[in-house]
């Protein structure tokens, strides 16, 4: 599953990495950091999303500001707790456009737990010379108001964005809701504009890994279903075949007796549909609806 198809495919993931808390003992963030890395470099992502830390590898450059000051001081201190970034491998994509959407301006709102933002771009495969867009972020994890109206204002601006909706739009990142949730209901809504999908339906293949994106450190909750952590897309010209989705599982790391994260990554690899190519709108309503 490493291994995929770097002329055509591209792997997209999203990683919630847990910021460095200092009460986290022997889970700290100087402790995971290389386990981290290793986890990108055997999954070989093209493109990562993440929330609440950077600068990982060198192999990836990073886009995004600080949560807090919108600029470079709060890069892992404990004030910018919700950081979200996208890397991504500059020989595959290329980044056009990229901005950062603070949904209370460097305040806390909407009775949120902290500031929250979102970072999105605009990317070119250098492959193709096909665009996407990729829009990144770490909803509050407290009030469903909160989660509610960023998700509001993140649909406005993508709607806004999408000039060309021929251009695919993605939407990945940490949303501290389930699929039953109010929130997650309204993001595949359709209000005016093409709904967003969850990318675990749309596959053509059937979704590998657990069924929890949030197990936590000792894994405790791996025996249970909860996903929280998704990557959704908007393909109104119906352009993106999802060829697979998984959750990673990141195992406890013997030496350190940790995972990499309290989270799991989500991941798919996809493709642009060759000429004429359709989807199968039969097994997709099924996946998708479940009839």
């Amino acid at each position: 599953m490493s291994q995929h198809n770097k002329t055509k495919h591209l792997r997209l993931m999203t990683y919630n990495l847990r910021y460095a808390f200092e009460h986290d003992g022997k889970a700290r963030w100087e402790f995971r950091k290389d386990v981290m890395v290793n986890v990108f470099k055997k999954e070989n992502p093209d493109v990562i999303a993440t929330q609440e830390e950077k600068g990982l590898d060198h192999q990836y450059a990073w886009i995004g500001v600080g949560r807090d000051d919108g600029g470079e001081e709060n890069h892992g201190s404990s004030s910018c707790i919700t950081k979200t970034f996208g890397f991504q491998r500059p020989k595959r994509v290329s980044i056009a456009d990229d901005h950062d959407l603070n949904f209370s301006v460097g305040k806390i709102g909407w009775g949120a737990s902290y500031v929250r933002m979102c970072t999105w771009a605009q990317f070119k495969d250098l492959a193709t010379e096909q665009e996407f867009f990729l829009f990144n972020s770490h909803l509050d994890n407290r009030s469903t108001v909160a989660r509610h109206e960023s998700a509001m204002l993140i649909k406005k601006v993508a709607k806004e964005r999408q000039t060309d909706t021929s251009i695919p739009i993605f939407w990945t990142g940490d949303f501290n809701a389930q699929e039953y949730e109010k929130v997650i209901q309204y993001i595949k809504s359709n209000d005016n504009s093409d709904p967003f999908v969850d990318t675990r339906g749309t596959s053509t293949s059937a979704h590998e890994g657990p069924n929890i994106t949030f197990p936590g450190f000792s894994h405790a909750s791996l025996g249970r279903e909860g996903v929280i952590d998704y990557i959704f897309l908007r393909d109104a010209n119906d352009r993106v075949k999802v060829l697979n989705h998984r959750t990673v599982f990141t195992p406890i790391d013997k030496k350190l007796g940790t995972p990499p994260s309290d989270h799991f990554p989500v991941m798919i690899d996809w493709c642009y549909k060759q000429h004429g190519e359709t989807t199968d709108r039969i097994s997709f309503f099924k996946r998708v609806f479940g009839f």
